[in-house]
């Protein structure tokens, strides 16, 4: 499915949405398995470019001050 599908969404929408992607590639961070983040690699890239490209576009949008809040 994935291969079929892939190229139809964002990685963002992939990373979120309800599936083994999310689970494995932060299993993988944590325990820095080093199989697993070179396995997840295209996938890892992918995701940063997308971050990048919305991170771009957004920027101008916004004020250079804003406030922030963390809950726990």
């Amino acid at each position: 499915m994935i291969e079929r599908e892939y190229r139809n969404h964002t990685p963002i929408w992939w990373y979120t949405g309800p599936y083994f992607i999310y689970s494995m590639l932060n299993c993988g961070l944590r325990q820095m398995d080093v199989d697993i983040i070179l396995k997840m690699g295209f996938f890892i890239r992918h995701l940063h470019n997308h971050i990048s490209q919305l991170h771009r576009e957004q920027q101008g949008s916004m004020p250079t001050n804003f406030e922030v809040f963390r809950g726990q």
